[in-house]
């Protein structure tokens, strides 16, 4: 599935940067559990934080898409 997919990719990106998913989390404004869901692909990202996750994140939203 393609939320999975992306839930994939963020779980990648954001182990690689260092973060927890709290710490995700907090950048975002969202809760851990938002991240949690996004990662699992049980939700993706709305379109008004895929700029700001692939910011933190340090990749184009492409990437991530």
């Amino acid at each position: 599935m393609v939320a999975q997919r992306i839930g994939k990719r963020i779980n990648k990106f954001r182990i690689k940067r260092g973060l927890t998913q709290d710490a995700l989390s907090k950048k975002l404004k969202v809760t851990r559990a938002v991240v949690s869901a996004w990662e699992t692909g049980k939700a993706v990202p709305r379109l008004d934080k895929l700029k700001p996750l692939a910011k933190v994140l340090q990749c184009e939203v492409t990437d991530l898409l």
